[in-house]
């Protein structure tokens, strides 16, 4: 499964169910884990977060907080149009489900008044 995100340079975006969504019927989402893979030189243009702490990097949550809004992607900048691919292991209850790649891409960009 692969996702495009497109943030603004440094900019803060939620993983919303629509851009990460497993299911699985063995599993209830508090048991579906997501945990972030060896990022490479990612790392260095952005990270996960919980919203309720910002700026503390997360390597794992679950669709839970996936779907209660809990999660996002924050983007440190670089070169305007770079891409990264951030590496998404789920593991269910009994299974690990899969490898998701969520491709980010930062774009210059301004908020008006």
């Amino acid at each position: 499964m692969s996702h495009m995100l497109i943030n603004l340079q440094g900019t803060r975006k939620t993983l919303s169910p629509e851009i990460l969504r497993t299911e699985d019927p063995d599993s209830p989402k508090v048991d579906l884990v997501y945990t972030v893979l060896n990022q490479g030189e990612a790392k260095d243009k952005g990270y996960v977060e919980r919203i309720q702490s910002p700026g503390t990097q997360v390597h794992t949550f679950t669709q839970l907080e996936v779907d209660q809004g809990l999660i996002a992607y924050v983007h440190r900048g670089g070169e305007p149009g770079s891409n990264t691919r951030l590496a998404l292991q789920v593991q269910g209850k009994v299974l690990t489900l899969a490898v998701s790649i969520l491709r980010t891409t930062g774009q210059w960009g301004h908020i008006n008044p």
